[in-house]
């Protein structure tokens, strides 16, 4: 995937080298999602398991993938990035057959995604661009995946009885966060940081209006946007880095297809609420430049209008980076 991506990138920008290149850097970071992770309430019950690869690469000879640079200043730094994905969303009960209709559909989600990341020279703030296309239903192989896993590890083996149907689906989305110290005026190894978060997603897969706010504290707790999968940040130097995080997210949800069933076919769907939150708690670990691992606990407030109760589930994000 990463020889692919270098090879396109030149040819999908059209963009001259800036006067003085560093050396490239890639970052590959593979990241699970599950409520395995979560033992305070552990069941496939909502959001049940996630997978991605990314690999990014920052390149200034490069330019972004899609024609975003007339939208900047000039000096901006952009990384580009490509990611390959599967989510899947499961009823209460999984092994009901027909589902129960007031609770939500079986649904997985397979996609590809580029991605364009635009961040400050001076780190104070980063907008990411990702663009995604991929399908929804049986083609998207939740059933087979989870079956296998389940009898794996010796679980309740799945229906996917009235899973959403086979459909194209795709769209982008943007969020721009910006960093400051927490307390203070000068940055030391101890100096809390602050993010604060807003973006957009416009799809047929989901769409929604975000604000969210997190609070870094630790060993060398980064200046720029490393928090829980941070992957795409352009990091401050090598050395060992510890530190945790605590954050907040709203949305305002007008489509979910997970919740509210296919666009373009008859599907089982669910009363849903509008407006939902995630609370986030994570620690992230970094062993010099190269390696990196994190582990953030997710709550989400409840999404479905009869069921009021919050879910959560864990994400592990193990990361490497390189020059050459």
């Amino acid at each position: 995937m990463g020889a692919l991506l270098v090879a396109l990138l030149p040819a999908l920008s059209g963009v001259e080298g800036l006067a003085q290149d560093p050396p490239i850097r890639h970052t590959v970071t593979l990241i699970e999602e599950n409520d395995f992770f979560a033992h305070i309430s552990a069941s496939d019950k909502h959001y049940s398991q996630g997978l991605r690869l990314e690999h990014h690469v920052f390149d200034p000879a490069v330019g972004p993938i899609f024609t975003l640079r007339s939208l900047y200043d000039e000096g901006r730094l952009f990384s580009n990035g490509v990611a390959v994905g599967q989510a899947m969303y499961t009823p209460e009960d999984i092994t009901a057959d027909p589902s129960d209709p007031d609770d939500r559909p079986f649904a997985a989600w397979l996609y590809l995604s580029l991605m364009t990341t635009v961040t400050d020279p001076g780190r104070h703030w980063q907008d990411s661009w990702e663009w995604s296309i991929g399908t929804i239903g049986p083609h998207a192989k939740g059933d087979e995946i989870q079956s296998f896993w389940h009898r794996l590890i010796g679980a309740d083996n799945p229906t996917w009885a009235g899973q959403l149907k086979n459909e194209i689906a795709g769209g982008f989305s943007w969020k721009r966060q910006w960093t400051s110290v927490a307390v203070g005026e000068e940055k030391t190894d101890w100096s809390p940081r602050t993010i604060t978060s807003t973006g957009f997603t416009a799809s047929t897969v989901l769409s929604e209006l975000t604000v969210g706010a997190k609070v870094l504290w630790g060993y060398r707790a980064p200046a720029d946007f490393e928090a829980g999968q941070g992957s795409r940040s352009f990091q401050e130097g090598e050395g060992f880095r510890l530190y945790g995080f605590a954050g907040v997210e709203g949305r305002f949800v007008p489509w979910n297809v997970f919740l509210d069933g296919n666009v373009f076919r008859d599907s089982a769907s669910v009363t849903r609420k509008y407006l939902t939150a995630d609370f986030v708690l994570g620690v992230v670990l970094r062993l010099g430049q190269p390696f990196g691992i994190s582990y953030e606990q997710v709550f989400r407030s409840g999404e479905i209008t009869n069921d009021p109760a919050y879910h959560n589930f864990g994400s592990i994000a193990l990361s490497v980076s390189f020059e050459f």
